[in-house]
């Protein structure tokens, strides 16, 4: 059955554009406005109560504020968007990605109230859409499928049934919900015993996410790349393809790199993946601007995944290889332009490779937890990139700058650097030096998992795959020495300095005691490592670390780290020399542990942000501690300090209470999840400076507590 055949084709449309308003934030309504703004329309944008600062509507001609922080009170709240665009005279409305961009009600609603809507027609949306019918879509468009059936979650018919497609498919299958993405709803069965489990809790998930509980199964294409093509098609039957993109990096079902054209295809296997997503376009009616996602197993067979019927976050790569504008040409579909009209030439031919990387604002080490904050430094745009990489372009894309405020309330992406060179390799050293020239301070971000991604073996050969990204965390071990570089740069970068302006070993460290053998001793949070350092000043630009270690050895709480190596080893620890030298540009050259690396480093009142090849990493003096060369006590004041912004939901402490380094203090809810606030050392509360239902920020001081002295040999 011609699925198209059943839905009235919209009437094109053959007026002008001239005001467009953005129903979205970020950087993708930065980007839709950059566009509006080169073709001279009138751009309107609407924001949240927590976006009335946004960048997006710095740069918007007039703006309009459609509710509260929440998402469902603003962004999805799709009467107010359209009231919004009715207000200020809007002739059309793009959605971006994600929020209502693929909602079909909405699309229709536009329409109906005399406006266009920048992206397919309701009727297309909902065919595509729905995963079951896309399906249907493509086997009349003879798209490769895995085999799958729809089943119920509840029904023992549908659990009869599924287990004969066990049998006859075999082991491992996915269960996917119906009407959702991202992950959701979504779950790997590797053993029959685990199948109504599977069934229940994804249909569950999908219901409360999307309000659709259908759920089917699928066979598992195990070790699969994941390969997309985009789409245009105008509002008078053409349809064309601008390649494809490789999206296979991966992690928790989302992606964070991506590249254009796809790597390491034969031109046949292309051309037929190529071919399969324009057949089943045409076999829905589509028109403007959308993707075919296929995953590509080992042995070079394809199977349809899925189709998104908007604009893709990860566009600008294909943009890159193509020299052209995907939003403009989203508006001239939406004028009723013909392809023949927008592109005079014909498909344009692919050059060179772009690779994306999206930035986001998270901590890898803490399972990619939402870091928020002010931005306090937001430069990516390294200078030395030009000189390094002359054959390269580096494009930004983002929705904040210095000054801007990261929240709790949306998506963690922040930017997207898109890198776009004559060859594969020349596009990979030039996204690593991009990413290790960003300066981003004031929010943690996952450019050092990024580096990390990029510089791995398996993806520079094309030999990765979709669960390569999630396998590659940082460990621990690997989180400890980073954490201990990121502590040292600190130290070497105040201490530099003070060497030409004093030859007296105690006047050298502002903040520190100094007694005895001239030796010092602190103790700083790195992310969710709390390290104590002791250390001997032996002259200008060098030091002897005695001893590293998780919170404080002589109080018995710690695990001692080898001087030698900042790895979490137990035992004594050993004495290893520092060495260093402040450049001109603020860096800072250390040499520790028979190793040689450099690091940035930005003082702030509060702490120092250090920049490293692993990553960017705040650095707090959270205690100081005083220390004799002879037989003494250790003393000092800890804060216990909100790392992330919420509401108060209890306090489990009150001052004069005892308290190991793992007791809970405060727990905080934050993006409807509760997080448990640690005292991080051992000792006694002195006081508490959060209450429940308080609303704190990230970085907020909750409590006191005062360090236990150590043990008397």
């Amino acid at each position: 059955m011609k699925a198209r055949s059943s839905e009235k084709r919209p009437t094109p449309s053959n007026t002008s554009i001239k005001s467009v308003l953005i129903a979205n934030r970020g950087e993708i309504a930065c980007r839709i406005i950059r566009t509006c703004q080169e073709r001279g329309i009138r751009t309107i944008a609407v924001f949240s109560e927590a976006d009335r600062y946004a960048r997006h509507v710095r740069l918007a001609d007039v703006s309009e504020c459609i509710g509260e922080a929440e998402s469902s009170r603003s962004y999805l709240n799709a009467e107010a968007v359209l009231a919004a665009a009715l207000k200020h005279k809007a002739d059309a409305i793009h959605p971006g990605y994600g929020f209502l961009s693929e909602n079909a009600a909405f699309s229709e609603a536009v329409t109906q109230a005399g406006m266009r809507f920048i992206g397919p027609s309701p009727q297309a949306m909902r065919l595509v859409g729905d995963k079951l019918s896309a399906k249907k879509i493509a086997t009349g468009a003879h798209v490769p499928m895995a085999p799958s059936i729809q089943v119920e979650a509840n029904s023992e018919a549908s659990r009869a049934a599924v287990q004969a497609f066990i049998k006859n498919a075999g082991l491992p299958i996915i269960v996917k919900a119906a009407g959702g993405g991202g992950g959701r709803g979504m779950r790997k069965v590797y053993e029959i015993s685990a199948l109504d489990e599977a069934l229940v809790s994804a249909s569950r998930e999908a219901a409360n996410f999307f309000k659709d509980g259908r759920v089917f199964c699928e066979k598992l294409v195990e070790h699969a790349r994941h390969i997309e093509v985009q789409i245009l098609g105008d509002q008078h039957g053409n349809v064309m393809h601008f390649f494809d993109r490789d999206c296979t990096m991966q992690r928790n079902h989302q992606k964070v790199l991506e590249e254009a054209p796809a790597p390491g295809l034969p031109d046949k296997l292309r051309a037929e993946i190529h071919a399969s997503a324009v057949r089943l376009m045409k076999e829905a009616g589509y028109s403007n601007a959308g993707t075919v996602e296929f995953l590509l197993a080992p042995d070079g067979k394809f199977f349809f995944l899925e189709v998104n019927s908007r604009l893709q976050v990860e566009h600008p790569v294909t943009e890159a290889i193509f020299g052209v504008d995907l939003v403009a040409l989203q508006i001239g579909v939406a004028e009723g332009k013909t392809l023949a009209e927008l592109l005079p030439n014909g498909a344009p031919t692919p050059s060179g490779a772009a690779l994306e990387a999206r930035l986001c604002a998270e901590i890898p080490e803490e399972r990619f937890v939402a870091s928020t904050g002010k931005l306090l430094a937001f430069d990516l745009h390294p200078a030395s990139l030009a000189l390094t990489h002359p054959t390269s372009t580096l494009r930004v894309d983002s929705g904040f700058e210095t000054g801007d405020s990261i929240t709790h309330f949306y998506d963690s992406l922040i930017a997207k650097l898109i890198v776009h060179a004559p060859t594969r390799n020349e596009a990979l050293a030039s996204m690593s030096a991009a990413l290790s020239g960003a300066i981003i301070e004031g929010v943690r971000v996952n450019s050092g998992f990024l580096s990390l991604l990029i510089g791995h073996s398996s993806f520079k050969t094309i030999s990765h795959e979709i669960n390569l990204a999630s396998s590659l965390i940082p460990s621990a071990s690997e989180m400890q020495v980073a954490h201990t570089r990121a502590l040292l740069a600190a130290l070497a970068h105040e201490m530099a300095p003070k060497f030409s302006a004093s030859s007296d070993p105690w006047d050298l460290l502002k903040g520190f005691r100094i007694v005895g053998e001239s030796s010092l001793a602190g103790v700083y949070s790195i992310s969710t490592s709390r390290l104590v350092v002791r250390a001997i000043v032996e002259g200008p630009g060098r030091l002897r670390i005695v001893s590293l270690s998780d919170h404080d050895s002589e109080s018995g709480d710690s695990k001692s780290s080898d001087a030698g190596s900042g790895a979490g080893s137990k035992g004594p620890p050993s004495v290893s020399h520092l060495t260093f030298v402040r450049e001109a540009d603020e860096s800072v050259k250390l040499s520790w542990a028979g190793r040689t690396f450099s690091a940035k480093v930005s003082k702030h009142s509060s702490g120092w942000w250090v920049h490293l090849a692993e990553g960017s990493y705040w650095v707090t003096q959270s205690e100081v501690r005083l220390r004799s060369s002879g037989p003494g006590k250790s003393s000092g004041l800890g804060q216990i300090l909100s790392h992330l912004p919420g509401k108060v939901l209890e306090v489990k402490a009150k001052p004069g209470d005892l308290v190991e380094s793992d007791s809970v203090v405060i727990v905080i809810e934050s993006m409807k999840m509760e997080h448990r606030i640690q005292a991080g050392l051992k000792g006694v509360i002195k006081s508490v400076a959060a209450e429940p239902g308080q609303v704190v920020q990230s970085g907020q001081l909750l409590a006191l507590v005062e360090a236990s002295p150590p043990k008397q040999a």
